[in-house]
């Protein structure tokens, strides 16, 4: 009798596949959703037709979303490895390791995740859609405003070409676009060519 998701163990390997092609379907869906409606405001904001660069928008969120899914479940399964091995070092009751396993996959993360992932959609959206419309020359960085960590203080308000990366001040990292981090809430504007 075959077990459904849910009843499956996170040390199995069937359950890491069934959870990424769980992931991919809302991740893909979400991104998506939100790289399409970016990419047209953006499409229409330097007056080029959606259509020229729908594809691409897609095709980049289909491509993200199967990346983001395996940086997810990698990371996942790592610290589930990590919190088992310490588990069985301890001695203590499974109830513990499940206490330890449970908010690890609890609210926060996934409040994380999401911030982390809209960040993502706008930025992938409105950078592929700038790069298809031929006409966008540079790109310019900007922080949320509040509670606005050093990495991303050391990018606010930089512009560079189009398809160069962005270096923190801060710690010399360098971003293609938003986001710098995990929670990152930055956003980019297009630098329009001049006639």
């Amino acid at each position: 009798m075959e077990q459904n998701h849910e009843s499956k163990s996170v040390f199995d390997g069937f359950f890491w596949f069934e959870e990424a092609d769980i992931l991919f379907d809302i991740l893909f869906s979400l991104i998506k959703g939100l790289a399409v409606k970016i990419g047209k405001q953006a499409a229409s904001g330097i007056d080029i037709s959606w259509e020229l660069v729908n594809d691409a928008v897609v095709e980049w969120a289909r491509q993200f979303s199967a990346e983001e899914v395996t940086k997810i479940t990698t990371v996942t399964r790592k610290m589930v490895q990590t919190k088992v091995s310490d588990w069985i070092a301890s001695g203590q009751p499974l109830r513990e390791l499940e206490k330890q396993l449970l908010p690890e996959f609890g609210a926060v993360r996934a409040k994380r995740i999401a911030v982390t992932e809209v960040t993502n959609a706008y930025a992938g959206g409105n950078l592929e859609t700038w790069r298809a419309s031929e006409m966008v020359e540079e790109k310019q960085w900007f922080t949320a405003g509040t509670d606005v960590c050093e990495i991303c203080l050391g990018l606010d308000g930089q512009i560079v070409p189009l398809n160069a990366m962005f270096i923190s001040d801060f710690d010399g990292s360098t971003h293609e676009r938003p986001p710098a981090h995990v929670n990152c809430k930055c956003w980019m504007q297009p630098i329009v060519k001049k006639p």
